[in-house]
């Protein structure tokens, strides 16, 4: 199984959920403050990274025969459960606009 696949839940929950329960929020979640000086250095190194860790799960391959597969789908499952309810909690801020 290549390892790419395992992203594309987690993309859908990231873009997709946060669509259905708050445009606006998805809004807010894609905002970056304005950079300054070296911050730009480092946010370019941010984002090469993050392509660099896609592409690197395109060669990815997934061994379902492995004794670590079970413990890790358990892990992968628990995971996207905390990414859906972060991703729920930010949808829907306080009045205040923070999240406690």
């Amino acid at each position: 199984m290549n390892g790419f696949l395992l992203l594309i839940p987690l993309i859908l929950i990231r873009y997709g959920l946060l669509w259905l329960f708050n445009k606006e929020a998805l809004k807010r979640a894609a905002f970056f403050p304005p950079l300054l000086g070296k911050e730009k250095v480092a946010f370019w190194f941010y984002q090469i990274a993050n392509m660099l860790l896609f592409v690197y799960l395109c060669f990815l391959k997934i061994d379902v025969d492995s004794m670590w597969f079970y413990p890790g789908v358990f892990v992968y499952g628990f995971g996207v459960l905390l990414c859906i309810v972060s991703i729920s909690n930010f949808s829907k801020p306080a009045k205040n606009g923070v999240n406690i």
